[in-house]
């Protein structure tokens, strides 16, 4: 197993659990039906109390080859822990799996975000 895979089994970036809305740069908006925006520098934020639009019933995303630049730059800190050695495959699946089960635990929230 890829680290990367992690991604697979998770998308809590995408379903509203991490992050309440996301960077989408305007050639990007014709992918989403907007629920609110507001101008950042450049761009809109999408609101999205749901989660992403795009993101399936399996997690996966719809227009993966196609996403927003900050969902290709993106990387959650469990991610990079099990990338580093930190943490194993198998430990970082329990923490997904936790996260999921506790949607509201603010420490696990925080590993995750990697801020």
């Amino acid at each position: 197993m890829k680290a990367s895979d992690l991604c697979l089994d998770c998308g809590l970036c995408c379903n509203g659990t991490l992050w309440p809305g996301v960077f989408v740069e305007e050639s990007k908006h014709h992918l989403f039906k907007w629920v609110e925006k507001r101008e950042v520098n450049f761009g809109f934020v999408m609101h999205e109390s749901e989660g992403c639009e795009q993101l399936d019933n399996c997690n996966l995303c719809r227009i993966y080859e196609n996403r927003p630049s900050k969902c290709k730059e993106y990387t959650c800190g469990v991610l990079e822990e099990v990338k580093r050695n930190d943490i194993s495959f198998e430990y970082a699946k329990l923490l997904i799996k936790d996260l999921k089960n506790n949607p509201q635990d603010k420490s696990l929230i925080e590993r995750f975000k990697n801020c």
